[in-house]
């Protein structure tokens, strides 16, 4: 196969969805990700499904205390609104210490947070409280 005919091979399939290219890079499309999800769930340990929707969980985040991932697009609806962002498994309710972007990926709807933070933050209330 040509060098013509690969790159020709490949914006088919960009096109198809079968393929995304991020930077140079080539990744499975969400119409790959559909096809094989139950054959890369079966073969590989490592992959897992989103807390949320139950999907093949390629590209996401996870929490820092349990075994809960969630995809950006799912994070996104689950803290929608959310200023303090928590692991939505009942039960772990851990901080969730990453940028969550709004449903358009555009600015961060929830931003981590340090223990201090929060800490300082409830000491704040308790204050106003008295």
């Amino acid at each position: 196969m040509s060098k013509k005919d690969a790159a020709k091979l490949f914006e088919s399939l960009k096109q198809k969805k079968w393929i995304n290219e991020v930077d140079g890079s080539y990744y499975l499309g969400p119409r790959s990700v559909t096809e094989l999800e139950f054959y890369i769930l079966e073969e590989y340990e490592a992959a897992t499904k989103c807390h949320l929707c139950q999907k093949l969980c390629l590209h996401g985040q996870n929490c820092d205390q349990c075994d809960v991932r969630l995809h950006n697009f799912c994070a996104a609806r689950c803290f929608r609104g959310s200023r303090n962002a928590v692991c939505p498994r009942e039960e772990c309710r851990a901080v969730w210490r990453h940028a969550v972007r709004n449903m358009d990926g555009d600015e961060p709807t929830s931003t981590p947070q340090t223990d201090s933070q929060q800490l300082s933050q409830k000491t704040a209330k308790r204050s106003r409280r008295q």
